[in-house]
């Protein structure tokens, strides 16, 4: 059987959630990651050890795959970040070693859903510091978008997690096309017609 659950994955400012919007505007199920009861304690574990921090996030991402595993509709779910930004993200803070994260990894790795896919979104950076300063709401580690060594260092780990973590999944460059057609390219993937 094929699988209806599908994530939306990328570094910030990719168009992420704009397409999750227009997704849910166009009627399909999309869920964004940290979910319930995880959504809005970020704030008191950012405070963790990066351990802590890190199981939090893969907590999280197990409980998305449970209530997955539940789901009886054939409608598609679309989760908005999954285990690939909780790996890269971790791992490009310096709190873990590539090594931790594939320890832990190959021990729990079977506790997860497997999306039908996995779509990377992308945009060059001139187009992401674009997209930062248009953004009305708080980015994720704020001020770290206009890292440059922190952002090589991010694309570096998330094409570890990519390896780590190797189902399936393809990549959409989002620099110059429209967000409709970027959705409209999702939903085809995705085999919902909206």
């Amino acid at each position: 059987m094929q699988s209806n659950f599908f994530v939306l994955e990328g570094i910030d400012a990719t168009g992420k959630s704009t397409v999750a919007k227009s997704l849910a505007q166009r009627g399909v199920r999309v869920v964004e990651s940290p979910i319930r009861p995880f959504m809005g304690k970020q704030a008191v574990i950012e405070r963790a050890t990066p351990f802590a921090n890190f199981l939090f996030f893969m907590a999280s991402n197990a409980q998305l795959a449970s209530l997955v595993r539940e789901n009886t509709s054939t409608d598609a779910i679309v989760c908005v970040r999954y285990v690939w930004s909780s790996i890269a993200y971790h791992v490009a803070l310096g709190g873990l070693t590539r090594e931790e994260v594939s320890s832990f990894w190959k021990a729990f790795a079977h506790k997860f859903q497997i999306p039908g896919l996995a779509i990377f979104l992308s945009a060059s950076d001139p187009e992401r510091q674009r997209r930062f300063a248009l953004k009305s709401e708080p980015v994720f580690q704020s001020g770290l978008q206009n890292n440059e060594v922190f952002q090589r260092r991010l694309k570096g780990e998330y094409s570890f997690a990519r390896k780590l973590v190797s189902w399936p999944s393809l990549d959409i460059d989002t620099t110059s096309e429209p967000p409709e057609v970027i959705v409209d390219q999702v939903l085809g993937l995705i085999g919902n017609r909206g």
